[in-house]
Formats: C-alpha cells, sequence, structure tokens
C-alpha cells in the first residue's frame, strides 16, 4: 500500500474533491432502487468504510449479499486472493 501512494499519491485537491462528493453525494434513499443481485464486501477492520455502513448497505439494497472478512478498508489487496474467490462465486451463483 506504501509503494502505491508513492507511485500515484493523492493531492491537496483530490482530497478536497473526495470531500465534498462525500458531503454532496447522497444516494441512500435511492439504494431501494437497485433491482441487481449485489455483492458487498467489507473488512471488519475498515475505519473509513465501517461495517455498520456496510451493513446499512446490505439493509437498503434488495437481493444484496454481505460478506465481512478480517481486514482493512484495503481488502481487495490485502486479501486479493479470498476476494477473488467471492466475487467469482457470487457471479457463478
Amino acid at each position: 500500500l506504501i509503494e502505491i501512494n508513492r507511485v500515484d499519491p493523492a493531492t491537496p485537491q483530490d482530497i478536497i474533491n473526495l470531500t465534498n462528493v462525500l458531503v454532496t453525494h447522497q444516494v441512500l434513499n435511492k439504494l431501494h432502487e437497485i433491482k441487481a443481485k449485489t455483492l458487498i464486501i467489507a473488512g471488519n477492520k475498515d475505519r473509513l468504510a465501517s461495517k455498520l455502513s456496510s451493513e446499512q448497505l446490505h439493509e437498503k439494497i434488495p437481493n444484496s449479499i454481505l460478506k465481512v472478512i478480517p481486514g482493512g478498508h484495503f481488502i481487495n489487496l490485502e486479501k486479493a486472493a479470498e476476494i477473488n474467490q467471492l466475487i467469482i462465486d457470487f457471479l457463478k451463483s
């Protein structure tokens, strides 16, 4: 993860843009409109997108599946093989 940050570090403007999106882009009241089967993967130690946030998504998206696995915010990098298998199994189901 440190190496990724060295190759393409976030700029101050990137952080400002991200903050603006987080404040202004509100979609929670539209999640029930999602009709496709949805896989939600969360890390149980993620401090940016908490397990509670993932549980709320799961509650609001019909036909969703929530998988919580050990790890943090970069769970897709930390546990790539496990994440890939979850996605493959989901797509096959």
